[in-house]
């Protein structure tokens, strides 16, 4: 199990940790709404959205407030613990089912990057400013999740971040992981990822809660209904 950003099981945030609480209680909440199909949809998505937002600001907040000394103990593990499809993949047997998208262009509001170093992301804050994000400067990629239409920045992490408040970004390549396949396997209740008896700590529960609402989207579409 990896240690990086682990939160206190005692953590005062538990409830919100509680993921089949929160799609108990937005379920019932569309349900008393009388909201229509698509109209539910759009509310889901709305709230992946607000997630992901929150994600995004919350990592360049912890950035500025960080001491200099700020590092990882795992540096290799981090793109892939957050939503650890990789993991879930491999676990299944189901590599082949990823793929590799080159160039890939990411949306400012649709990545993390999660940088290493502050001492690292300061030069690369004055080559974004004189030069701009150069795709060609610097190796990047990433882990993609389209149903989530979010990319967590595996490699070049620090000119990703210094970039985060432009339009956007071009990764050399990204590797692909659809959710779909995983949904019958994967399961979460906001502090563990499990596939039957292999678990994985959740390093944090707005992931677990984007791919709990992800997973009601997509039976959403497959089945017209939530129930």
């Amino acid at each position: 199990m990896s240690t990086v950003f682990k939160l206190d099981r005692g953590d005062k945030r538990s409830e919100f940790r509680q993921v089949k609480k929160v799609q108990t209680l937005l379920v019932g909440f569309m349900r008393d709404e009388g909201m229509s199909r698509s109209m539910q949809r759009d509310y889901l998505q709305f709230v992946i959205r607000a997630l992901k937002t929150d994600i995004i600001k919350s990592a360049m907040s912890r950035l500025l407030f960080k001491s200099l000394k700020f590092s990882y103990k795992d540096d290799s593990a981090i793109a892939s613990s957050f939503l650890p499809a990789p993991w879930a993949y491999k676990i299944l047997g189901i590599e082949d089912k990823a793929e590799t998208k080159e160039p890939f262009f990411c949306e400012s509001s649709a990545y993390m990057a999660w940088p290493a170093e502050v001492h690292k992301l300061v030069p690369a804050i004055s080559d974004i400013e004189r030069e701009g994000f150069q795709q060609q400067k610097n190796y990047t990629d990433g882990l993609h999740f389209p149903e989530l239409n979010f990319t967590i920045v595996r490699n070049g992490r620090h000119h990703a971040t210094a970039a985060m408040q432009r339009e956007g970004i071009t990764l050399n390549n990204v590797d692909v992981y659809p959710l779909a396949p995983l949904f019958p396997y994967l399961d979460t209740d906001g502090a563990i990822w499990r596939i039957g008896e292999n678990t994985q700590d959740v390093l944090d529960p707005r992931f677990a809660i984007m791919y709990a609402l992800a997973r009601l989207v997509y039976k959403l579409d497959a089945t017209g209904s939530l129930e």
